[in-house]
């Protein structure tokens, strides 16, 4: 039995690594289907593509970096799949294989791997796509807004897979907080900070918000384990502190990206939120 380097207080949970990051990539199953539903085959093989790229930088990391490839842990399959969600739906094939394989192996594996990325890797592997080809970022596609459930569920102003249904992302986060892999104040605080300061404003509340949260991005970006802070007082700074941020940002840029980027800007937040909202010694973190 190996001894235990680094003093308490430590983390427990009943989810292992592996069944955290395979239950947060079956979570995404309902934005799967209703982009199924709308677009077709397109978003299959977006995936596809996503994931041909992240399991070749797996391999790429073993070659350059050594040690073993860990596919199994699910963290690869995982931010392929976010990527290819969080990508236009008009953009080639070979996007989504770039995007896969920069956000796995420049935003997670060049640091050392799993659980030692500073910045969450799917926004890395986005915001590169955006630097090297913005026209092709930026399309939006032309879909008709049909009568009944169908208009309901799709934007047609939507820029990304995933920002195209509302209610399959609620599905979706609705499984992360029933398995307790996320804390639900932090989307709700977000969403909550963004909404009175567009009331401030005076922007059109409901549509601005979600807007500039991408929607993705409060439920699976904002509650990455590795880059948000460790207790939940810690967490709800974090929430209304990247809040603050995307409306500040997205003043001058546009909202999407403001929000990647207000992520980003508190993920290097992240040491200091925990240094100075350390976790107790006598009391279970959930």
């Amino acid at each position: 039995m190996g001894r235990v380097k680094h003093k308490p207080p430590y983390l427990s949970s009943s989810t292992s690594v592996p069944q955290r990051f395979w239950i947060s990539a079956a979570a995404l199953a309902p934005v799967w289907l209703a982009s199924f539903f709308l677009f077709g085959w397109q978003p299959l093989f977006l995936m596809l593509a996503a994931w041909a790229g992240g399991f070749a930088a797996e391999y790429a990391a073993k070659l350059v970096f050594g040690g073993g490839v860990q596919v199994a842990n699910g963290s690869t399959a995982f931010f392929a799949t976010l990527l290819a969600l969080m990508l236009p739906l008009t953009v080639p094939l070979w996007i989504a294989c770039v995007g896969g394989f920069s956000a796995v192996f420049l935003g997670k594996e060049i640091f050392g791997g799993l659980g030692k990325y500073p910045w969450h890797p799917v926004l890395i592997g986005l915001l590169l796509l955006e630097a090297a080809f913005p026209i092709l970022m930026h399309q939006i596609p032309e879909v008709p807004e049909a009568p009944g459930p169908r208009s309901f569920l799709l934007d047609p102003q939507a820029g990304t897979l995933g920002s195209a249904s509302f209610l399959a992302v609620a599905a979706g986060a609705g499984v992360l907080i029933f398995k307790k892999l996320i804390r639900w104040e932090v989307p709700v605080l977000f969403f909550c900070v963004l909404w009175g300061l567009n009331v401030f404003r005076g922007a059109p509340v409901w549509q601005e918000s979600l807007r500039q949260a991408g929607i993705m991005i409060p439920f699976w970006i904002l509650t990455d384990p590795v880059t948000s802070p460790t207790t939940r007082a810690g967490n709800r700074i974090y929430a209304v502190a990247a809040a603050g941020w995307t409306v500040l940002i997205g003043t001058f840029f546009p909202a999407v990206f403001a929000a990647k980027v207000s992520v980003l800007v508190m993920n290097a937040a992240t040491p200091w939120i925990d240094h100075y909202f350390r976790p107790s010694a006598e009391r279970h973190l959930a």
